[in-house]
């Protein structure tokens, strides 16, 4: 018996051995991988001139007729700026697609013909996706992205059935599927994913800042005085967030950004690397279709996070308010989430 076990154990040495230099050789044929699709060697997205543009050839490239969806407690909105790179939005959506799930888009005014025609084919297709009519002209400095992303809201609040709405610009990438999207918005339970750091300075100090001034509230009525005419305190954030039904329906319909927008406005890439794009998008094709699980999501890194604490707890007479989460930041963390 002794020297059964010393010969397990002598194999089982041997094992590890080679799965170490398994894994060895792994990493190296990655890194080989890695050098062969980055740097000057990126895969670059080349425009379809003769992409077909009918509607079944987009709904094939959407939504192929054997896949099936399993149906969803919610769906999600997405309210997306866009200005170039057809081919790559058409991926984002098939990526998201969700008959529950409504899409819309803020084309900037100085974007190619060719862009627009194609992303009103799409709309002219597909029932939940929706274009702005109303273009605006937007670039990097920022100017009228918030109006944009606000006209969108006021449109998709008119959409039924989606429970958060997720602000995205023309590059951004999804990386979950729409099963992990909706378990995450379920865990977050009506709390906003948006990020908030001190403002920097930009707030322009001719204009007035009190919601009074700002005609914040469409109706004033039963609104404390003090509250109408004091002047707000500001955080800076980023353009992507998402934003729960709630939050969205009292932005738009008890409050008035209009102006609120308008004075910031006054104060204010698939070409480089598609590799990623269709690597991602493969990945949540197997997570949707294919009954992938590469990873769990993490449940207590969504339910724990400040922003849902407090939303879930704030009215607690006992409670108190923590910034420190008791995590590790995202940005800290390995992928993923």
């Amino acid at each position: 018996m002794d020297e059964l076990r010393s010969e397990i154990g002598e194999r089982n040495k041997i094992i590890m051995e080679l799965e170490k230099d398994l894994r060895k050789l792994e990493i190296k044929n990655d890194l080989k991988y890695l050098e062969a699709v980055g740097g000057i060697n990126r895969v670059k997205m080349l425009e379809n001139k003769n992409l077909n543009m009918s509607c079944s050839a987009i709904m094939s490239r959407i939504l192929p007729s054997d896949l099936e969806l399993k149906p969803l407690k919610k769906g999600v909105a997405f309210a997306r700026i866009v200005y170039t790179d057809y081919e790559m939005i058409e991926k984002q959506v098939s990526m998201s697609y969700h008959p529950q799930n409504a899409f819309c888009f803020a084309i900037d005014r100085k974007a190619p013909a060719r862009f627009h025609e194609r992303l009103r084919a799409m709309a002219e297709c597909l029932p939940n996706v929706l274009l702005l009519p109303d273009e605006k002209p937007v670039d990097s400095s920022g100017h009228n992205v918030n109006l944009a992303h606000y006209n969108c809201l006021r449109a998709l609040i008119n959409k039924p059935g989606w429970s958060y709405a997720i602000l995205l610009q023309n590059h951004d990438v999804i990386t979950k599927s729409v099963y992990e999207m909706e378990q995450i918005y379920e865990w977050l339970g009506g709390a906003n994913d948006v990020e908030i750091t001190p403002e920097a300075g930009r707030v322009d100090k001719k204009f007035e800042w009190d919601p009074r001034s700002l005609k914040l509230f469409r109706n004033e009525s039963g609104i404390d005085e003090k509250v109408l005419n004091t002047t707000m305190k500001f955080a800076k954030g980023a353009a992507q967030g998402s934003l729960s039904r709630a939050a969205v329906d009292w932005m738009v319909r008890t409050a008035d950004l209009s102006t609120y927008i308008a004075q910031w406005n006054k104060g204010m890439m698939p070409s480089f690397d598609y590799s990623i794009i269709d690597c991602t998008a493969e990945l949540l094709y197997n997570r949707t279709f294919l009954g992938q699980e590469d990873h769990k999501l993490e449940e207590d890194y969504y339910t724990n996070m400040v922003n849902v604490l407090y939303h879930k707890h704030h009215l607690e007479n006992d409670y108190k308010l923590n910034c420190t989460p008791s995590y590790k930041r995202w940005a800290e963390r390995q992928y993923p989430v």
